[in-house]
């Protein structure tokens, strides 16, 4: 899976779901945005995680956008991990954004990524209009309430 793919179109072999939420776009004629989790090949000779270790791959929570032609326009690993300890943390934070053919331009990353400066905070640098923050969080009192922080 790879920026500019078409799992709704291309004759590449792609999951049964990453072709339903590519038609799904189309069908909807909408932006879709995704997490889910990544599966990237991996050499397992030079890495120092467990996963690629053991079966050759990445496992990465991912969040993937689609345009309105089911096309892969953007792709964010997350970085900053909260108790996903069978997910990998990509080498650097991702700084990605993607712009619409109705002139916004957002800026993407998932949950717990919110509480630090990057890539929530230096995404801003990247003169975004709008956030897309897939997030599965729920308040853990006293310090991480979800609600307030995001």
């Amino acid at each position: 899976m790879a920026t500019g793919d078409n799992p709704f179109n291309d004759s590449k072999e792609y999951p049964d779901y990453m072709k339903t939420l590519s038609s799904m776009a189309v069908n909807f004629n909408t932006y879709l945005v995704t997490n889910i989790i990544e599966k990237v090949k991996c050499d397992t000779s030079s890495s120092d995680s467990e996963n690629c270790k053991n079966t050759g791959y990445y496992y990465y929570n991912t969040d993937v956008v689609f345009d309105r032609n089911g096309t892969i326009i953007s792709r964010y690993h997350k970085y900053n991990l909260f108790g996903e300890y069978a997910v990998d943390r990509p080498d650097e934070p991702q700084i990605e954004t993607f712009e619409t053919d109705f002139g916004v331009k957002f800026g993407i990353f998932t949950c717990f990524d919110i509480l630090f400066k990057s890539p929530a905070k230096t995404v801003l640098d990247e003169k975004i209009d709008a956030i897309v923050y897939p997030t599965n969080w729920h308040s853990e009192l006293p310090f991480l309430t979800a609600l307030q922080s995001q």
